[in-house]
């Protein structure tokens, strides 16, 4: 395997045996050859490579100087030890020295004696290493507290492996100068959670951490007595209390996904009754692997998908480590990652830039710029993306699009990940790459699902497919190799036509005599049924300043984002600054100037461009507004089921739309100010603000309410006329029409403020009465209306995860009978 730089060294062989080097995980022996460096990291060049994202790319390398062997670290991210204690330098190697990072761990060897077998076989304890978790700063002894008063607890030699012993006070989190005991996840913060261990009782208290401690799965907001049994998850990490310690488990790249009785039923196309697309489906998915689901059109394949990720959850159990996913989707939702068939990326953002803002929208808020930007570049060399890192997303390859929008998902470390056809509409390498890097994320650690119509490489990456056969029955679940024998086809897209011999039932039935369903499904599922830990079916309320410092920190974030968008997108930018120009334009060339005009004259004149001036700005912000969530509906509904308020993101939007339409009315009216020398004022200026301020609030309500953009563009003219027709300057309203005008026509109410705002003896005689303020206020109020309208809209949308898992929570105690009622209640109201 060695294929590292040469250096053209010289070195000698001992009694001709060339050193080797022993990897304790793999089992094997690498031989270091002389005028040979060997290179170890997560590097594709490495001679061993390190596929954890811990690890730095050129970690450490071996080299020969003056006939002796020596080892020298590469990372100034992850430290190297060398028998247990750190090395900043290189070292010379002597036989059976122990070389480890992380959990990696080496022994190199000059001869094969009686010592080597010892290091091998674990005899040599005196030299044992701690795993994964260590202080980088200092020799790993140490990482479960004692008896500590104020904090600052001796360390002991422990690692995440074992048990941890509650004594004292004990700090949980990722920093490994900050915590007592190290989660060396993305996912944890700095400080996490604080244990306070007494005579007769033990509490947990959150340190505001950004992504929650959860107790049974309820995410707790205040000090919280534990009891024996109470499982505690902290990011990807679960531990078990007993009573006097923790018993640790991680889920990060360690989870087994499994389904019983997954049912799901909806209403049938004719709309006469139901109709079951999935049926008793019963899966296990181990830690690691790479599972195709395969079946012809309409056997539920993303339907299946859906229910397992939780995006729309079906009758039955989902779990993730034997815990409820349904259930518990609040606490595992950052483990999951859904890749949709649909790129859902924003264009106009470079590459790099996209995943920076992902990364600060879903990692915690006290990484600092650095480990963010480590985040993306290991990421963008995962994906074979580093290249194009300064690409904007529209100019990248279908294929590489493919590998963004997986980057986007992944970036915040999850375990778990579903893949929906994102292979479809490739070429067929493209298709061989992409199926291959799933693979390889397989043999990463991550456990991967995925939906495909192609099956030229599954035999070839895939670990085991799930066969599904028409109305959603179980037909297969085996490696493909099993599947072509089961099947009795020579290929695997031959099972298509076999499976047209038989009905969907009997493919049901055969299967569930196999032995590979009966001892490899069900016996599993009825092994772990009694694993489950405790759960608390109650919501997590956060305090409200906890809630308002994340509302503040999404909406900085979302905002710079949108920026950078609109910003990127300059031919767009001109083009709103273009309108207002040559409306402007337009209204002087029609008018001139009105000042030497007689005052009846100039006065109907000042009404008319007044008139214009307040449609064009009341249009002007909802033509910018009405296409601007509705274009990126998928992609807010994805975020906003990871962490994204609503409030946030519609707060973003509706800021720096205002700005851009308020740079439209500033400029809209000095051209007709200046070009017309109507008698305007600083009043006029602010109604007209006021008046954009309202369009824009109209066209977010419109965008959220919208199902696509086409219906959002159709809908602002039949907003905008009525407008202009109960304006009230086209002629006067009253009756039915004043009563209308007075409740909803924002265009009345700018139009009389306008005139109000001009000087005494420009007024027209209608609106002599009329102030200033009032219409002012009665247009806040209107914009303060629509702006509600439209985050209660979004609100109301349904999240294809966390709302569906609350809905079906809720169902699953009604019993069947109820549930299908329900689902026969939800699917007509879909309809």
């Amino acid at each position: 395997m060695p294929n590292g730089r040469r250096k053209g060294m010289s070195g000698h062989p001992e009694n001709g045996y060339h050193p080797e080097l022993y990897d304790f995980s793999e089992k094997k022996f690498y031989s270091l050859k002389a005028d040979a460096e060997f290179l170890t990291g997560r590097s594709t060049s490495a001679d061993i490579r390190l596929a954890d994202m811990r690890y730095s790319r050129k970690q450490f390398r071996l080299y020969q100087e003056e006939g002796s062997w020596h080892l020298e670290p590469m990372s100034h991210n992850t430290s190297t030890f060398l028998n247990a204690k750190k090395i900043t330098a290189a070292r010379r190697l002597e036989h059976c020295d122990l070389i480890q990072v992380g959990k990696a761990r080496f022994a190199f060897a000059t001869r094969k004696d009686a010592a080597l077998k010892q290091v091998i076989r674990g005899r040599n304890s005196h030299q044992k290493l701690p795993l994964a978790g260590v202080d980088k700063s200092e020799p790993p002894e140490a990482m479960t507290v004692l008896h500590n008063e104020g904090l600052t607890a001796s360390r002991q030699t422990e690692s995440i492996d074992h048990i941890i012993p509650l004594t004292g006070t004990l700090i949980l989190g990722r920093d490994r100068q900050r915590a007592n005991f190290t989660l060396p996840h993305a996912q944890v913060s700095r400080q996490h959670a604080l244990i306070e261990s007494g005579t007769d009782r033990c509490r947990i208290t959150d340190m505001n951490s950004a992504n929650g401690t959860y107790v049974n799965g309820k995410r707790i907001s205040t000090p919280t007595v534990l009891e024996p049994g109470d499982r505690l998850d902290i990011g990807p990490y679960s531990l078990t209390f007993d009573g006097k310690s923790l018993l640790p488990q991680t889920r990060y790249d360690n989870v087994e996904l499994a389904c019983r009785n997954l049912n799901k039923v909806v209403r049938s196309n004719s709309g006469n009754g139901l109709t079951r697309i999935l049926e008793d489906i019963n899966i296990v998915i181990h830690p690691r692997e790479f599972v195709c689901i395969l079946g012809p059109s309409g056997s539920g394949k993303s339907t299946l998908l859906s229910a397992l990720s939780a995006r729309r959850p079906a009758e039955g159990s989902v779990r993730l480590n034997g815990e409820e996913l349904y259930q518990n989707f609040e606490m595992f939702k950052r483990d999951i990652a859904v890749v949709p068939q649909k790129d859902i990326m924003h264009d106009h953002l470079k590459l790099s830039v996209a995943l920076e803002y992902t990364a600060k929208l879903r990692l915690p808020p006290d990484l600092n710029q650095e480990e963010i930007d480590f985040a993306v570049s290991d990421m963008l060399e995962r994906m074979g993306l580093s290249e194009r890192s300064e690409t904007k997303i529209k100019d990248l390859s279908g294929g590489q699009v493919k590998r963004a929008s997986l980057a986007n998902e992944i970036v915040s470390k999850p375990s778990l990940l579903f893949l929906d056809e994102v292979t479809s509409g490739l070429d067929d390498q493209t298709d061989s790459e992409m199926m291959k890097l799933f693979r390889q994320l397989a043999d990463s650690g991550k456990t991967v699902v995925c939906v495909t119509h192609n099956l030229t490489y599954v035999p070839d990456t895939c670990h085991r497919v799930i066969v599904l056969t028409r109305g959603g029955k179980l037909a297969f679940i085996g490696s493909p190799r099993e599947a072509c024998e089961y099947f009795e086809v020579d290929r695997l897209g031959a099972i298509y036509e076999k499976m047209q011999t038989r009905s969907p039932e009997e493919w049901r039935q055969r299967f569930a005599r196999d032995t590979r369903y009966t001892e490899g499904v069900l016996a599993h599922l009825d092994m772990t049924n009694g694993l489950r830990g405790k759960t608390s079916t109650e919501s997590y309320k956060g305090s409200f300043s906890d809630t308002f410092i994340v509302f503040i920190r999404q909406f900085y974030l979302l905002t710079r984002r949108y920026s950078v968008i609109m910003r990127s997108d300059w031919k767009s930018l001109c083009m709103i600054m273009g309108q207002c120009s040559l409306v402007g334009l337009l209204i002087v060339l029609l008018f001139g100037d009105v000042s030497d005009k007689l005052l009846p004259l100039r006065n109907g004149n000042t009404a008319q461009i007044m008139f214009l001036m307040c449609i064009s700005v009341l249009w002007f912000g909802c033509n910018n507004s009405a296409k601007e969530i509705v274009k990126e509906r998928e992609l807010f509904e994805r975020e906003r089921a990871v962490n994204v308020y609503a409030t946030s993101y519609l707060g973003s939007k509706f800021l720096l739309l205002c700005s851009i339409s308020m740079l439209q009315t500033a400029l809209l009216f000095a051209i007709v100010a200046v070009g017309t020398s109507i008698e305007a004022t600083t009043l006029t200026f602010l109604m007209l603000i006021s008046l954009s301020v309202y369009g824009v609030t109209l066209g977010l309500l419109i965008s959220s309410a919208s199902q696509s953009t086409d219906m959002a563009v159709t809908t602002v003219p039949l907003v905008l006329i009525p407008q202009i027709i109960l304006s009230g300057s086209i002629f006067e309203v009253e009756g039915a029409a004043l009563v209308l005008s007075e409740c909803f026509v924002g265009a009345y109410w700018g139009y009389g403020g306008l005139e109000a705002s001009l000087p005494e003896g420009h007024i027209l005689e209608y609106y002599d009465g009329w102030t200033f303020q009032g219409p002012l206020l009665v247009i806040g109020l209107h914009a303060f209306v629509f702006l509600t309208s439209a985050l209660i809209v979004l609100l109301l949308t349904k999240s294809k995860e966390a709302s569906y898992a609350k809905e079906l929570e809720k169902w699953l105690f009604k019993g069947k009978a109820g549930l299908n009622q329900s689902l026969r209640v939800v699917t007509g109201a879909k309809k």
